[in-house]
């Protein structure tokens, strides 16, 4: 459950509820329920044994016996003995979010296509056409936009 091998019972039960509610098999994609319930087997193990201060008890016993030396690792972090690789979770999830998808690309291309409709309708307007070729006019940065844009463009 990754806490401290000295967390107080209040600490284990609060890292055990965010870890069960992030990891619960009703929360996930469909592909990735039976990973998340073995995720969540885990970590009722853990929580049985670090709520239980008999278990919890032993279960330092055995730590100390299986240990590397304090000198050869100064943080050794408390874990059940099966840890999950949570760190390699979060890249995998940050992977997922950042990767786009045709439909991603399809919404943007129609979100630009309506945006460009909208301008071409509001041009017809003579008063917004006059207040744009005002501010052509009067703001240097918004002529070197507009110059930008109609050289990029050909026109």
């Amino acid at each position: 459950m990754q806490v401290n091998k000295n967390a107080s019972p209040e600490i284990v039960e609060k890292a055990y509820k965010t870890l069960a509610k992030k990891y619960h098999p009703d929360l996930q994609a469909p592909e990735n329920k039976y990973k998340s319930e073995e995720i969540l087997k885990e970590i009722n193990e853990a929580y049985e044994v670090l709520s239980d201060p008999q278990k919890r008890h032993e279960f330092d016993e055995s730590l100390i016996e299986n240990t590397i030396s304090q000198e050869e690792q100064p943080r050794q972090v408390y874990h059940n003995q099966n840890t999950y690789d949570y760190e390699q979770e979060l890249q995998n999830t940050q992977d997922i979010k950042y990767k786009r998808t045709f439909e991603d690309y399809l919404h943007s291309a129609i979100s630009l296509g309506i945006t460009i409709l909208i301008l071409m309708l509001l041009w017809q307007i003579p008063s917004v056409r006059n207040f744009f070729i005002k501010m052509y006019h009067e703001n240097p940065i918004i002529k070197s936009l507009v110059d930008i844009f109609l050289r990029m463009f050909h026109f």
